[in-house]
């Protein structure tokens, strides 16, 4: 009961922002019309899109169950207490940091994660590690620029053969800048929603990965033009 009622609070606060002109989206028909073993694929310039992500699925969730809610897969230091910490039951935390520790707790979110996808469970992922503003480095196209792609994403795509939706996500660092701690509801989200990405015959994940940082930088490009 307890899940339910955190989906629709996520629910209401994402349909009341598209109501009211907050939050957008564009190419809502291109979100396949029952998702299962999907990742949906972001850029992260805020912590607010961790969340809003989640109405994509509203529709799936609301009226077949919390089972058909995504997994989000956000820093295990940003999403681990407080209030926040009442939704961990959809969270697969990730844990940054260059310790043996670190490195066996991101093994064992890897596997939850193919786990998952082999379920049915769809995934929000986050491939540049961080938000977009931390990175140390940046790829840029057109004037959107993106952190690196970890290859952790063209690994999972790789081993479980699942099909990839990359969104991208404007407006994010207006709407909840870092740092802040409550949203800008005067400022507009903005989910570009591009196409359905398969790589049936590749392995690579580096190939994979370098592929989808391409698509996403392109997706952006396209989607300011309209």
């Amino acid at each position: 009961m307890k899940q339910y009622i955190i989906l629709l609070v996520v629910a209401l606060w994402y349909y009341l922002g598209r109501l009211f002109g907050h939050i957008q989206v564009t190419h809502r028909t291109r979100f396949p019309k029952n998702p299962q073993g999907l990742i949906v694929c972001s850029n992260h310039p805020s912590l607010y899109e961790t969340f809003m992500l989640y109405g994509l699925f509203a529709p799936h969730f609301l009226l077949k169950g919390v089972r058909r809610a995504p997994y989000s897969t956000p820093d295990k230091k940003n999403f681990s207490g407080g209030l926040i910490g009442l939704a961990k039951d959809f969270f697969i935390l990730v844990q940054r940091g260059d310790s043996k520790e670190d490195r066996q707790a991101r093994v064992s979110a890897f596997r939850q994660m193919v786990r998952a996808l082999h379920s049915g469970c769809n995934i929000i992922l986050f491939p540049e590690g961080g938000r977009t503003g931390k990175a140390s480095t940046h790829l840029t196209l057109e004037g959107h620029k993106i952190g690196p792609f970890e290859d952790g994403i063209g690994a999972l795509v790789a081993v479980t053969g699942a099909p990839v939706l990359l969104v991208w996500v404007e407006g994010g660092e207006d709407v909840l800048p870092i740092g802040s701690r409550f949203p800008n509801f005067r400022k507009r989200l903005t989910l570009h929603i591009g196409e359905c990405i398969q790589y049936p015959n590749e392995r690579d994940k580096k190939v994979i990965t370098r592929d989808l940082e391409k698509r996403m930088l392109a997706l952006a490009a396209a989607s300011c033009k309209k």
